[in-house]
């Protein structure tokens, strides 16, 4: 079942010729080290596109505190805790997302304590 506004549609009437806008939000994501720094060194989209008007987008955004959020235009910037990804499609039914990889280092500040 599909639930748009007040109107509840199956799959089925979902289904059509064309494209169809989306936006997906990730939670927050914190590598399983949620008190280090991490820097994103890669970021890979598993994405298979079957159509020429087919378009998926990636915007990346970090916080240090889980709150305030921002969005970051290279990944060459600085050491975030967390991060969340949104990707902006425009899809056919023949399209596939599969996945997201992350490729990150802790950053270390040389601190004996």
């Amino acid at each position: 079942m599909l639930q748009r506004g007040k109107n509840v549609c199956t799959f089925d009437a979902a289904i059509g010729e064309g494209t169809r806008k989306g936006l997906l939000l990730t939670r927050p994501i914190d590598m399983g080290e949620p008190f280090a720094l991490k820097k994103l060194q890669d970021m890979r989209l598993y994405y298979t596109k079957y159509n020429q008007g087919s378009m998926c987008k990636a915007v990346l955004y970090v916080s240090n505190d889980g709150i305030k959020w921002a969005e970051v235009k290279s990944l060459r910037g600085g050491s975030y805790k967390y991060f969340r990804i949104a990707l902006i499609t425009e899809m056919t039914d023949d399209d596939r997302l599969s996945g997201i990889a992350l490729r990150y280092e802790l950053n270390r500040g040389n601190k004996l304590r």
